[in-house]
């Protein structure tokens, strides 16, 4: 599956953690400093495990922001030690259709976008660190098994630090 050119990212089965895309030192952000999370996502197929498939995952010891894929259904959800705040529901979304999935944080509210619209925000309870990992793709804990059927594709990532790039409800691109 590729929703713009002929490749797109395939998360499927568990591995060592995803595909580091940066560490602290390389983009040197401040705290509170605003910034964008985005891509493109395609469900086939998770397992019910007691692993999730992660889409995205800030890391920093202990402490943590996850965008990742829930439950053997097409369900995706925000997760956030580094704040303190966990989202209380997963979003469900449509299989074998591409979704825009975005996550953003103005420097005070992170916000989660599904097709241009805000579907989940909340205010941070402490400030966003300057220091930790990004990770894309990966599972955070469990064991999804040697039959797991994982299958979800990732599309035109992009990471912006220094701002948030949607404040209100809009259409993602289409080209």
């Amino acid at each position: 599956q590729a929703k713009f050119g002929s490749t797109s990212l395939k998360l499927s089965k568990k591995d060592s953690g995803g595909i580091s895309l940066a560490t602290s030192s390389i983009f040197g952000r401040g705290n509170n400093e605003p910034w964008t999370f985005e891509c493109f996502i395609y469900h086939v197929a998770n397992v019910a495990s007691s692993g999730e498939p992660l889409l995205w995952r800030w890391v920093l010891s202990a402490d943590y922001d996850n965008l990742g894929c829930v439950s053997a259904s097409p369900k995706f959800s925000y997760d956030n030690a580094s704040f303190g705040a966990q989202e209380p529901s997963p979003v469900t979304y449509t299989s074998n259709t591409w979704h825009h999935v975005a996550l953003t944080y103005d420097g005070t509210t992170v916000t989660r976008w599904k097709d241009g619209v805000s579907d989940f925000t909340f205010v941070g309870a402490r400030p966003n660190s300057t220091t930790g990992s990004i990770f894309i793709g990966g599972f955070t804990g469990g064991t999804p098994g040697a039959d797991d059927a994982t299958e979800i594709y990732v599309d035109e990532l992009r990471f912006v630090i220094g701002a948030a790039l949607y404040t209100t409800t809009f259409t993602p691109t289409a080209t």
